[in-house]
Formats: C-alpha cells, sequence, structure tokens
C-alpha cells in the first residue's frame, strides 16, 4: 500500500457530520459522537431499521435532521446532506452504494466504517465470510468512500483476534465496541489535517457477495467437521441460522462444538443422543451440535433419534431416484 494525503484543503474549525446509519454499529458510533465535540447535522436510516424511535431520539437530542431514507443518492439524500451544511458524511452499517453526487456533496467528502480487512474482504457479509473461511483475525476499517465498491484508500484499521468460541453475534459485539474510538480518532485526524490514508492494493483485492439464508444449507458428505463448526457459528442468531433436514423437514443449527476424540462415520448419521447434543459424522470427523430446532421451534433432541440421519447429496439422490420426493411414491 501507498500513502496518500488526506484532503487538507481548510478543514473548518468545528465539524459538521451527516450520519447514514443502520444497526447497533450506528448505534454505538451515535452514542459516541453524541458525547464529542463533533456536531451531528442530520441522521439518516433505511425503512427496514428496528429501532427507528431510537435513532429519531438520538437525532431530537442533538438537534440534528432525522429523514427514513433507502436511497441515498435521491435527491432527498443529498439534501440532507445539504440542508444541514455537512462537512462530512458516515456511513455506518448503512446498506448502500453512494454515487458521485452524494460524494461530492460534503465538501470533506464521505467516510464508511467496514467491518472487514481490506482489499481482502470487500463486499458484504465480510464478518460472516471470515469466520466461514477460518479466520484466526478480523480487521475493521475506516475508508474514504469512492466511486467503487470498498476501494477507498484506508483511515484507519483495527485488528481482533477472532477466538475459535466466537460466533458471528460474538465479532459484531467486539468490532462495536472499537468502532466509536476509531471513527472518533478519524474525525479528529482530519479535522486537525493530521492523518493521511492509504491506498489500497489491487493485488490481493477480493470480493464477496451478499449472502443468503438459503446459502446455509449443510449437506453432510460435502463438508468436514471443522466447516460444519463454522457454518454454524458465523450463520446462528441473530442470522437465519445454517441448516439441515430431517425426515424432509427443515432442522436450524443453532450452535456446535468439535469432538475432544476422534470419532468417525458415515456423513450425516446421529451416533449419539444425549444433554450434551447430536453427536454427527461429517467427511472426516463427528462434530457435536449443542443446539438445534425444527421451524416449529422443538428441539432436536427431542425428535432425532440415535442413527437417524441428516441431509446428504447421497441420500438426496437416493430418495430421487426412489420417487420418494418426486414422481411417483409407489414407484409405477
Amino acid at each position: 500500500m501507498t500513502s496518500d494525503s488526506s484532503d487538507k484543503k481548510g478543514a473548518p474549525e468545528s465539524l459538521r457530520v451527516a450520519v447514514f446509519a443502520k444497526g447497533d454499529r450506528a448505534l454505538a458510533c451515535l452514542s459516541a459522537l453524541a458525547k464529542s465535540e463533533f456536531e451531528i447535522s442530520a441522521v439518516a436510516i433505511p425503512s427496514t431499521e428496528k429501532n427507528r424511535l431510537i435513532f429519531s431520539e438520538l437525532a431530537k437530542q442533538n438537534a440534528a435532521q432525522f429523514a427514513i431514507i433507502d436511497d441515498p443518492n435521491s435527491s432527498q439524500g443529498v439534501s440532507i446532506l445539504e440542508e444541514g451544511m455537512a462537512d462530512l458524511a458516515i456511513l455506518a452499517g448503512y446498506p448502500a452504494i453512494v454515487r458521485k453526487k452524494f460524494l461530492e456533496t460534503p465538501r470533506l467528502g464521505v467516510i464508511n466504517l467496514h467491518a472487514g480487512k481490506l482489499p481482502h474482504y470487500r463486499g458484504s457479509s465480510p464478518l460472516n465470510w471470515a469466520i466461514i473461511n477460518d479466520e484466526d483475525k478480523i480487521s475493521i476499517s475506516i475508508i474514504k468512500v469512492d466511486e467503487g465498491v470498498d476501494t477507498g484508500p484506508i483511515f484507519a484499521e483495527q485488528v481482533i483476534e477472532l477466538a475459535e468460541r466466537m460466533t458471528i453475534d460474538d465479532v459484531h459485539k467486539e468490532a462495536n465496541k472499537h468502532f466509536p474510538r476509531l471513527l472518533l480518532q478519524v474525525l479528529r485526524g482530519i479535522k486537525h489535517q493530521s492523518i493521511d490514508c492509504v491506498t489500497q492494493s489491487e493485488v490481493d483485492a477480493c470480493y464477496y457477495p451478499l449472502r443468503f439464508p438459503s446459502d446455509g444449507l449443510i449437506f453432510w458428505d460435502q463438508k468436514t467437521a471443522r466447516e460444519v463448526f463454522n457454518y454454524i457459528r458465523a450463520l446462528t442468531r441473530p442470522y437465519p441460522c445454517a441448516y439441515t433436514y430431517h425426515n424432509g423437514k427443515k432442522v436450524f443449527l443453532i450452535s456446535a462444538e468439535l469432538s475432544e476424540r476422534k470419532f468417525r462415520g458415515v456423513p450425516g448419521r446421529v451416533y449419539q443422543v444425549s444433554e450434551k447434543g447430536l453427536l454427527v459424522s461429517t467427511v472426516d470427523e463427528s462434530i457435536w451440535i449443542t443446539e438445534a430446532e425444527a421451524s416449529d421451534g422443538r428441539a432436536a433432541a427431542g425428535f432425532v433419534k440415535r442413527y437417524d440421519r441428516f441431509a446428504t447429496i447421497q441420500g438426496t439422490v437416493e430418495a430421487l431416484i426412489k420417487n420418494e420426493i418426486v414422481g411417483n411414491p409407489k414407484g409405477e
């Protein structure tokens, strides 16, 4: 990476910021901003934000404009910057790609709080993907937004150790502890013209796509125990969870533990049912599913029996051939 000086054309004595916000990351940062020397000119949230009243109250307490905006590139999105005379716009968990007009409206540009190591984890759901990829560290970044997607120069970065038992919820909470401090550090650097950006290298750049609930399907003859473990902790609540099937019914996999003792068997087969959970074999070793439930909330331990089998590619093909899923169930 090479150094790239930030905009140093007469930073104002005070700094007015407009925050385009969503989720706990934004709430933590707004709370920190409210206690700082910076002025909040506006708070905008998408219509999907669940904590609308909390954001509205934070805006009111800071004498800031409040708006529900799904497209920041719309006239409404640009107007809230102009009317509030924002020096800088902050994207905090806000799920949108901003375009040239929006970028050029605040005199000092736009910054984004990105929860992923750059340039290796550009795009959507970077923390989920990092856990799936068995990373032992994650990085959170604050970047100056350009017309690309997560391609702008980096103002600041924080590395966070990713412990083996940490779930996606744990990782988000840990990241949200660091983002407010990192944000204030960057804003003070911009205000005092004492911070430089670091240009991202394109050599190791990689984009990750948005994940969908159906991406969490586990076929037990396609993954190792470690891969199943990482899928479960990367997709557990508050996300839709990894899942499998048992006798044609969906089973959500909420938590798991790697087995301390080696136990190998036929992938998908349940070999133990105990207070600890279900011991299920994968393509290499077995894993404990410590919490799982059906769509109706019933605990899996209440209906899954020893030697039952969860979904596999082999089992699905066999069922198709036997007309148990489609076709004539009588085989006629």
